[in-house]
């Protein structure tokens, strides 16, 4: 039986063109590039 590793990256954003929501991408990109499934949660997003 192979387990699929998961990972869960909370970061303050995923949408946006720079800055966290960039780097959260790239990180989770290499994690999947690895064979790691990766969910992307934003805590911060949305709030006001």
């Amino acid at each position: 039986m192979v387990m699929v590793q998961r990972i869960l990256f909370l970061t303050p954003y995923i949408t946006g063109a720079r800055g966290n929501a960039i780097t959260a991408q790239r990180i989770a990109d290499g994690y999947r590039a690895r064979g790691y499934e990766v969910r992307l949660l934003a805590y911060a997003e949305g709030m006001s």
